[in-house]
């Protein structure tokens, strides 16, 4: 079986693929033509169609990667636009966890200094 082959059948075994064919928001043919594919890092998957996947990850630094596989069955995702998952060891969303769970300690008068703090730290390593 080819690489290409594995991606569409890929994409037409996900449930949610077969949801979105029946309620006739997709086309088997556009399904062929542009398959939707996982494009997995060390850190994130990133689930859409390759061309706009790959072009969406370019400047992202999610570790070791990209490597363009066919969807799992049981993959969900946003069929309008490009669905992010990140793993356990993911450093970019642990650090969004961690600013959120700041702002919901501080409360609603001091979060916005959450925010600045960031603000602060960039401006100050640029200038190094």
């Amino acid at each position: 079986m080819s690489f290409v082959r594995a991606l569409v059948d890929g994409c037409l075994g996900n449930h949610r693929i077969r949801q979105l064919l029946a309620a006739g928001e997709l086309c088997e043919e556009g399904c062929r033509r542009n398959p939707t594919v996982r494009v997995e890092f060390e850190q994130a998957v990133a689930i859409g169609g390759i061309g706009e996947t790959l072009k969406a990850t370019k400047s992202k630094f999610w570790g070791a990667g990209p490597s363009i596989v066919p969807l799992e069955p049981d993959d969900d995702f946003y069929s309008d636009r490009i669905t992010y998952l990140f793993r356990d060891n993911s450093l970019y969303n642990r650090r969004f966890l961690q600013r959120k769970r700041l702002k919901e300690l501080l409360g609603k008068r001091f979060r916005p200094l959450v925010g600045r703090e960031i603000r602060s730290r960039q401006s100050q390593v640029c200038r190094a």
